[in-house]
């Protein structure tokens, strides 16, 4: 009996001890579970990290290159208009003002937003706007008639549409305190004299928009006198 009971002992701590281990065994397999899920969603992230950075370093290393580029085409626009500016200045020709005898009835009109000045005779009234500064005749009872003359800002779509509505024309180049005056004069199929579209060229840039008609009062002499006046604040 005593043997039975001890064996019975043994066989309880045996079954104890091996029970123990297969708990350790299995506590031991969970941490190790726990630990390859976390490092393997450390190494996810890693590698998220990793393609992000590649990424943004791509993303950063295509933006400079866009850059570059843009610069480089502006650089050889700016260029090409440069060399076209110069070549016509080689052939443009200077308005003269007319006499100082002249200009002392002539009315001075400045236009700040534009940044010009310009002389005018009396006969001539203007109108302006924040862009752009319009010419009429004026008669005897001073109302104002027949524009003959608008300075605007630069808009080369406005630009193109005024010389599309031209026919017979004829390229003109002048130059005025150092400013190109490049453009074309011509006929408009509905309307009597003839008609100016000039853009105002500085240093590679267009400035200003001119648009004048010659008239019954105004030929194409006082026209050229007019714009010879003309000023630029900078």
């Amino acid at each position: 009996m005593k043997r039975s009971i001890t064996f019975l002992f043994w066989m309880l701590l045996g079954a104890a001890a091996s029970a123990a281990g297969v708990g350790y065994f299995f506590h031991q397999a969970n941490v190790d579970r726990q630990r390859l899920v976390i490092e393997t969603q450390t190494a996810r992230d890693l590698l998220a990290q990793t393609k992000a950075a590649s990424q943004k370093l791509a993303d950063e290393a295509n933006k400079k290159l866009a850059d570059a580029s843009k610069e480089v085409a502006d650089a050889q626009q700016a260029l090409k208009l440069s060399q076209e500016e110069n070549a016509l200045r080689n052939r443009a020709v200077a308005l003269v003002k007319p006499d100082a005898r002249t200009l002392r009835s002539w009315l001075e009109t400045i236009h700040l937003p534009l940044g010009i000045s310009l002389r005018l005779p009396t006969a001539m009234q203007t109108t302006s706007t924040n862009n752009a500064l319009a010419a009429f005749l004026r008669t005897t009872s001073n109302q104002m008639t027949d524009q003959w003359l608008s300075i605007s800002a630069y808009d080369k779509t406005r630009e193109l549409d005024l010389k599309k509505s031209l026919k017979e024309t004829e390229p003109l180049v002048y130059q005025v305190q150092n400013r190109l005056l490049i453009g074309m004069r011509g006929k408009l199929a509905d309307l009597p004299g003839i008609v100016y579209v000039l853009r105002v060229g500085d240093a590679a840039t267009s400035t200003h928009l001119i648009w004048a008609r010659t008239n019954a009062a105004v030929t194409d002499e006082k026209v050229l006198d007019v714009l010879a006046t003309l000023s630029f604040r900078s």
